[in-house]
């Protein structure tokens, strides 16, 4: 979705000091998804047209759903965010889920690099092929911050826990 935010809920230079915290408390009425191709342009006309826009993201992703337990959406735990975009992409979720047959998994936030790995074979692969696309991602977006020039976020690549206050056991 490209939304803006930045460290503490106040925003980056580079995309106006907007962010999910400021349109989420009323401080800003509108922003723009931070993307570089045309066609992807999108203008969000408050929180609830974020929060519309990921019900419509999740049921699209659901649509085709064959696992018998039903469709599950992960999401970092509002209870462990650290991190002001975290926590209101978390309460935007949490909110597109609102009375929705969805089952929700809640997972750690940065406290997991220092838990045992526990991510190996076939899910270590596929979880480093989309954090380099992601990392791709970021880095090529103004102030972009390329996340292999240090370990710090590899850590997080060999774990993934679920928090107690996830509806869904692993």
């Amino acid at each position: 979705m490209g939304l803006p935010d930045g460290w503490y809920g106040n925003g980056f230079p580079a995309t106006n000091y907007q962010s999910m915290e400021k349109l989420k408390t009323g401080q800003i009425d509108s922003f723009d998804a931070l993307v570089d191709e045309s066609q992807y342009q999108t203008r969000y006309h408050g929180w609830t047209d974020v929060v519309n826009t990921l019900k419509k993201i999740i049921e699209k992703e659901s649509a085709d759903e064959t696992r018998p337990e039903g469709s599950v959406v992960n999401f970092i735990d509002l209870k462990v965010a650290e991190h002001s975009d975290h926590t209101y992409t978390g309460i935007a979720v949490e909110e597109a889920l609102n009375k929705s047959q969805y089952r929700q998994a809640k997972f750690y936030d940065y406290a997991i690099k220092e838990k045992e790995p526990n991510v190996s074979g076939e899910d270590l692969v596929w979880k480093i092929g989309m954090y380099l696309f992601y990392n791709q991602t970021a880095f090529e977006m103004p102030n972009g911050q390329d996340h292999l020039e240090s370990d710090h976020y590899l850590k997080w690549l060999f774990r993934q826990y679920q928090t107690n206050s996830g509806t869904v056991a692993k």
